[in-house]
C-alpha cells in the first residue's frame, strides 16, 4: 500500500508539471497542448482525491471531488479529440467539435443546482470511493440519482475510449513506419485504457463488499503499471520530446543556427563531399519517411557533426535541414499518390510520406512545385 501511495505521489507531481507546462508553453500546437494538458489535469485531481482520502483530509475532499468531476467529464472528450487530432495531423477544432461539450454540461447540471438543496453525505461518499472507486458511489451528490450518474459516467467513458481506438484503427496509424510518434500514442492510449478498465474492475470488486485498496492483486497490478510508466519514461525519454516537453532545446539544429548572426562561408569541396554522403544516406535509407527525423539523427547515422551537416546543406543547397528533408517527402508523395489515390486520401499519402500535419505538407508542396497538389496533378494529366 505504501509503495502504491508513493508511486501516486510521484505520478501526481509529473501530471501537474506536464499539465502546467502544456498550458503555458508557446511551442507546438496550442490545440494539442491544451487537449493533452486538460487530460493530465483531470488525472492529477483523480490521484489527489485518492491521496486526500488516504490521509483523511476530509475538509478538502468535497471541493476537490467536485472539481475532479467537472474535469473528468471534460477530459473524456479532450482525450478523444487529442487522439483524433494527433492521428490526423489536425491543428484546429471544427464547429462540430462543440458537441463534445455535452459531458461537461452534464457534470455542470449535475453538480451546481444541488448546491442549493440538502447537504451531501461526503463521509459516506469517501468511504464508497475507497471501497470501489468513483463508479461505486451510491449516495446522491448532485441533481441526478447516483445510479443515473454512474451509468452516464460508464457510457461516456466507454464510448470515448472505444471512439479513440476506432479513430486509430480507421486511420491505419499503426501501419505507418515505426517512430516516436507511434510509441508516444501507443503509450498514451494504452495507459488511459488500462486505468479506465481498472476503474470498472474496482467497481465490480466493491459490489461484493470488498475494498480494492485492500486487494493485493489490484494494488500489485496498479503498482506494476505505474512503475512501468515511470521506468518507460526514464529509459525512453525521447517519446516525450515534441509531445510533453516542448522547448527551444529540442528544435532542429539548423533552426538554432538561423537565430545566430549570419557568417559568410565559402562553399568548399568538403561541403560538397559531406552533402553527397548525406544525400546517399537519406535516399538509400528513406529516413525522411520518419516523421520525427531530425538533424541529430542524421548526424549520428553518418558520424558527422551537426554543424558540418547543417553547413553543407545550407551552403551548397541554400536550404535549411527541414526544407531539404521536406523536399524528399514531396518527391516521394508525387511518386506515390498517382499509384495509391484510388485507395488512399491525400492526407494518408502525405502522412505516409513523412509529414506530421497537413499545413506543413501544403507549405512544403507549394515551396517545391509552386502549385498546390490539386493543380499540380491536374496540369500533369493535361500534359499527358
Amino acid at each position: 500500500m505504501y509503495i502504491f501511495i508513493f508511486l501516486l505521489i510521484v505520478a501526481s507531481f509529473l501530471l501537474i508539471s506536464f499539465s502546467l507546462h502544456l498550458f503555458l508553453t508557446k511551442k507546438g500546437s496550442r490545440v494539442l497542448n491544451f487537449l493533452l494538458g486538460f487530460s493530465f489535469l483531470s488525472r492529477f485531481f483523480q490521484t489527489i482525491v485518492f491521496l486526500i482520502l488516504i490521509a483523511s483530509f476530509t475538509v478538502l475532499f468535497p471541493i476537490v471531488q467536485e472539481i475532479y468531476i467537472l474535469l473528468y467529464f471534460g477530459s473524456l472528450a479532450s482525450s478523444y479529440l487529442y487522439v483524433r487530432c494527433f492521428v490526423n495531423g489536425e491543428d484546429t477544432l471544427t464547429k462540430k467539435d462543440f458537441i463534445h461539450l455535452i459531458p461537461i454540461l452534464f457534470a455542470v447540471l449535475h453538480l451546481f443546482p444541488f448546491l442549493f438543496f440538502e447537504k451531501t453525505n461526503w463521509k459516506l461518499i469517501a468511504e464508497q470511493i475507497l471501497i470501489g472507486g468513483q463508479l461505486s458511489i451510491t449516495e446522491q451528490m448532485g441533481l441526478f440519482s447516483a445510479r443515473f450518474y454512474n451509468i452516464a459516467q460508464i457510457i461516456f467513458s466507454a464510448g470515448y475510449l472505444l471512439a479513440s481506438w476506432w479513430v486509430i484503427y480507421k486511420s491505419k496509424f499503426f501501419e505507418r513506419q515505426w517512430d516516436n510518434s507511434k510509441k508516444w500514442l501507443l503509450f498514451f492510449i494504452s495507459m488511459s485504457s488500462f486505468f479506465k478498465i481498472l476503474s470498472y474492475f474496482a467497481m465490480i470488486y466493491g459490489t461484493v463488499e470488498r475494498s480494492y485498496t485492500n486487494s493485493i492483486v489490484l494494488l500489485s497490478l496498479s503498482c506494476a503499471v505505474l512503475l512501468f510508466m515511470l521506468l518507460f519514461v526514464i529509459y525512453q525519454p525521447q517519446i516525450l520530446y515534441g509531445y510533453l516537453v516542448l522547448s527551444d532545446s529540442y528544435l532542429p539544429i539548423d533552426n538554432e543556427l538561423k537565430k545566430q548572426s549570419p557568417i559568410k562561408v565559402s562553399v568548399s569541396d568538403e561541403h560538397k563531399d559531406c552533402l553527397n554522403i548525406l544525400e546517399k544516406y537519406v535516399e538509400s535509407s528513406q529516413a525522411f519517411l520518419e516523421q520525427e527525423f531530425q538533424m541529430r539523427d542524421l548526424s549520428f547515422a553518418v558520424n558527422i557533426s551537426t554543424n558540418q551537416c547543417s553547413e553543407a546543406i545550407n551552403l551548397v543547397l541554400g536550404k535549411s535541414f527541414r526544407d531539404w528533408i521536406n523536399a524528399y517527402r514531396v518527391r516521394y508523395f508525387i511518386e506515390q499518390y498517382p499509384q495509391q489515390k484510388d485507395n488512399m486520401t491525400v492526407e494518408s499519402v502525405a502522412f505516409q510520406s513523412g509529414f506530421k500535419n497537413m499545413r506543413t505538407f501544403y507549405n512544403a508542396f507549394k515551396k517545391e512545385t509552386n502549385q498546390n497538389p490539386k493543380s499540380y496533378f491536374n496540369s500533369s494529366e493535361e500534359e499527358l
